[in-house]
């Protein structure tokens, strides 16, 4: 997998009531814009798919954010959304990683 950015994940602790920021130096990111039909035209959304190339275990929950970078504290208004992710570290150890997909 070829990476070329680095993410910041902070995931929500519900125990603590609080973002727990988690650093990746290595990540791929894709940015596509999708239009689907809707009643009164076409609805448009930006989506961001996140792959982080890890064989550890990622804390990670819908409703999470993302930030594309390095950043210390969490600014929602610079960062994507968590809408789903997935555990892709399966078969072949070199392709293991964890997909997000962010809005």
């Amino acid at each position: 997998m070829i990476t070329h950015s680095s993410i910041t994940l902070f995931h929500y602790d519900d125990k603590k009531e609080e973002y727990i920021r988690q650093f990746f130096k290595e990540a791929s990111v894709y940015y596509d814009h999708r239009s689907a039909p809707a009643q009164n035209g076409f609805v448009h959304a930006n989506t961001v798919t996140v792959r982080i190339p890890t064989k550890e275990s990622i804390i990670i929950k819908e409703g999470d954010y993302v930030y594309i970078g390095d950043m210390r504290f969490l600014n929602r208004e610079a960062s994507l959304k968590v809408t789903g992710f997935s555990d892709n570290r399966k078969g072949s150890a070199p392709v293991w990683h964890w997909r997000i997909n962010c809005e």
